[in-house]
């Protein structure tokens, strides 16, 4: 009887000590718990639900805390060259609503970083906010040419494309302006406009015009009359114009301006469309350094005066296009 009832009080202090040790670590996983403010759950996904959530009212508690704070751009920098550092670096400052200062605010700053004709990558950078509320931006020397922005948010807690719109609406932006370093040098226009009927007429001295006009002056006409280039490869107008002008001109602005759809008319009014294929080629190497596609529309009273106006119109925006991606 004694060594029934010794194994009997054994067997109640070994299941005692299981269910002291099973309420330990119960108490351990609710005080972690708490320290999260989080609901406890005994099954394990339920548990990852519940963090799931707790960091979702975490990011709109800071997203309704940013709300109340108003970024603006100080000061940024003008246009620079291509290979060429800004003069000055961008700075902004972060506000609250009472118009107070937000110090150690984490920012980002997206900025375009590598052009490949018209698409562009962009890289990012971390800053803090000084005691006055205040970062700086110094790009690294851009390699590229650009028209674009540089952008600063506040920096997202979360990286759900829906979490960084949120964020990216509060920020604030600023132009990021590279032009080609080509300008200086010597180019040739190869640019053939054509008719309604996809008959081409002569160079363009819309396009030639343009370019000069926003600051490529050592320009001129390419030597071939003719528009049978147009048809062949970069590599064949290359060679054929290298065969004529040498080693002495740097770039070739080639390609073609045409008609998108015969000129329309209401009764009233004409309307011209047209659409410019430009390519960009190193005339030192024979590479291709930019390619882009321009439109515009023009209408006029006349059908004469609606194709001289979309020319102009479109021989501009493509200068622009050239001079801030070449």
């Amino acid at each position: 009887m004694k060594h029934k009832s010794f194994f009997s009080t054994i067997i109640f202090l070994l299941a005692f000590g299981v269910h002291a040790i099973c309420s330990c670590a119960t108490m351990q996983k609710t005080a972690k718990a708490a320290g999260r403010e989080l609901v406890v759950k005994t099954d394990d996904a339920l548990s990852e639900d519940a963090v799931s959530e707790h960091s979702a009212q975490e990011e709109r508690a800071f997203l309704n805390d940013i709300s109340h704070i108003t970024l603006e751009v100080v000061s940024a920098p003008s246009r620079t060259t291509k290979n060429v550092a800004f003069a000055s670096a961008y700075k902004v400052r972060a506000k609250n609503a009472d118009g107070c200062s937000v110090p150690d605010l984490s920012l980002t700053v997206s900025y375009p970083i590598l052009r490949e004709s018209n698409s562009i990558t962009y890289a990012e950078q971390h800053l803090v906010t000084d005691k006055n509320g205040e970062a700086q931006f110094m790009p690294d020397v851009p390699r590229f040419s650009f028209d674009d922005a540089v952008t600063f948010y506040p920096t997202p807690q979360e990286k759900s494309s829906d979490a960084i719109d949120s964020y990216l609406a509060r920020g604030v932006t600023a132009p990021y302006r590279v032009r080609t370093d080509l300008l200086s040098k010597n180019g040739i226009v190869y640019v053939f406009d054509f008719n309604q009927n996809g008959k081409a007429l002569t160079n363009s001295q819309h396009t030639l015009k343009a370019l000069i006009n926003i600051g490529a002056t050592r320009l001129g006409n390419s030597p071939i009359s003719s528009a049978h280039y147009l048809n062949q490869s970069v590599e064949q107008l290359y060679r054929a114009t290298r065969n004529i002008v040498g080693a002495s001109y740097s770039f070739m602005v080639a390609g073609s301006v045409k008609f998108a759809n015969p000129v329309q008319s209401d009764g009233k009014a004409y309307t011209c469309a047209l659409i410019a294929d430009i390519t960009c080629i190193d005339m030192q190497t024979g590479a291709v350094v930019y390619q882009t596609q321009q439109t515009e529309t023009a209408t006029a009273e006349s059908s004469y005066k609606a194709t001289e106006n979309c020319r102009r119109a479109l021989a501009a925006k493509t200068a622009h296009a050239i001079i801030y991606g070449m």
